[in-house]
């Protein structure tokens, strides 16, 4: 058990490095160590929800899905907004995608969170050279990191009020037909 564990958090070490290492090299604040942290940290909550799940029983699920909130906060702390830009955008991002890059690792599959980092070193290194230079020739500094922003915290206020998949109110499932589920109206 120990050895598979170990295994777990160490591919998450390394991979968070992986992705900590070209914030560092761009000199963001969520760099090297942040990005090694997360990864880590959220491997090992992963880890440990799935033996304490076997060990004392209930879902193992539910700390997962506290890992994203927990990570989800840490991300909003990393957006600054200041004289009509929104900064950070980018870093937060990379903060909840590192997370479940761990949480993978956490959970074994080792497989996903290679191809997770992966996808997200090329987004990060190819898609910002691109960024930065369409950035350069915009007319309205700022104007697309604000509309990402509202994108994603849309995003998290929908995830706030989906119900839980499978969760037991008075013996029925809590999902139902989508007469009785208010959704956001955007």
């Amino acid at each position: 058990m120990l050895g598979s564990t170990a295994e777990r958090l160490v591919l998450a070490t390394v991979l968070g490095g992986l992705i900590g290492l070209e914030r560092q090299f761009r000199h963001k604040a969520a760099g090297l160590r942040t990005n090694i942290l997360i990864c880590f940290g959220s491997a090992m909550f992963t880890v440990l929800s799935a033996q304490m799940a076997d060990k004392f029983g209930g879902d193992h699920t539910r700390i997962a899905a506290q890992i994203i909130t927990g990570i989800g906060f840490l991300g909003a702390g990393t957006i600054v907004h200041a004289q009509g830009s929104v900064a950070g955008l980018t870093s937060a991002a990379t903060i909840f995608v590192t997370a479940s890059v761990g949480m993978a690792a956490g959970a074994g599959m080792y497989a996903t969170a290679i191809f997770a980092t992966i996808v997200i070193l090329v987004a990060l290194i190819g898609l910002g050279h691109h960024a930065r230079q369409s950035a350069a020739s915009s007319s309205i500094p700022g104007r697309r990191q604000l509309i990402d922003a509202l994108c994603v915290m849309r995003l998290i206020l929908y995830a706030q009020r989906a119900p839980v998949v499978g969760a037991k109110r008075s013996g029925r499932s809590s999902v139902s037909s989508s007469s009785s589920v208010k959704r956001p109206g955007w």
